[in-house]
């Protein structure tokens, strides 16, 4: 089965799809002829099985032990239940608050007073632990979509590249394999292809690599709406420092007033956001 009719026999996305192949929940075969996915019964099976357990909103990783084997889905499913039971006493405080505050008169509202019950509620760290953990994973893959870092040659020849980008990898304990050597290579990092190139820079060469795909690197289980908050969030958090230090260094005082109410409304604005 092609991966079209794959999404249409279970209703999950292509991207999704994908999403889990990375995430190691499914293995389809390659067409050797022309290397597209060939997809079976059992990858359909798995993908029912993954389906019904995001329904759940269960994690990718106890899934990912549950298709492996590790864990059966009966007790996956007491762990998630412990979860989600927690989770449920977090819902039912915020819950027993807002049936509370509809029962009273506009003008009675004490709002010290429900600040303070929601606070306590907070405290559990649920909801804001949930923000920092999706902006991690986002923040993580915005950055591997694109980045550059200087050789220690000058990548003059094919073969220079190739090294500078293996030294790179070996650093950074990355699993790279070259799929196309050239002074414009092309390489997969974990299975997902890039591209490179090499621009000169002040100090020397620089080598620039960009995947070729940004959906291969799309956060898919968080919704989009969301992910798009936390782009600009990853944004905002690198704007501050670079306004600082042009302010200090043109002395400009009204620059670094403007640039830090602006990024503290941005903040305002994502973190809004990110709760609702």
């Amino acid at each position: 089965m092609t991966i079209k009719e794959v999404e249409e026999l279970t209703g999950i996305t292509k991207q999704n799809i994908r999403f889990y192949e990375k995430k190691g929940l499914l293995f389809p075969d390659r067409n050797k002829e022309n290397d597209y996915r060939c997809y079976s019964q059992q990858d359909v099976e798995r993908l029912q099985i993954i389906k019904m357990m995001r329904k759940l909103d269960m994690p990718v990783e106890e899934i990912k032990s549950i298709l492996e084997g590790r864990i059966s889905i009966p007790e996956a499913a007491s762990t998630h239940r412990e979860r989600l039971q927690c989770e449920k006493k977090r819902l039912q405080a915020a819950i027993t608050v807002c049936e509370e505050i509809q029962k009273l008169e506009a003008d009675s509202v004490d709002v010290n007073c429900y600040l303070k019950k929601m606070e306590e509620i907070e405290k559990t760290g649920g909801r804001f632990m949930s923000i920092l953990e999706d902006y991690k994973r986002v923040s993580q893959a915005e950055s591997a979509k694109k980045f550059s870092f200087v050789p220690d040659t000058m990548c003059m020849d094919p073969a220079e590249f190739s090294q500078a980008l293996f030294t790179y990898a070996d650093a950074q304990g990355l699993n790279l394999v070259i799929t196309k050597e050239g002074m414009y290579p092309e390489f997969e990092i974990d299975g997902i292809p890039y591209t490179a190139d090499r621009v000169w820079g002040r100090y020397g060469a620089i080598v620039r690599c960009k995947v070729m795909n940004e959906d291969d690197l799309e956060v898919w289980d968080i919704p989009k709406e969301r992910r798009k908050k936390l782009k600009f969030a990853k944004v905002l958090v690198g704007i501050l420092p670079v306004c600082i230090i042009a302010a200090i260094i043109t002395q400009m005082n009204l620059l670094l007033f403007a640039a830090t109410l602006a990024w503290f409304w941005g903040v305002y604005y994502v973190y809004g956001g990110l709760r609702n």
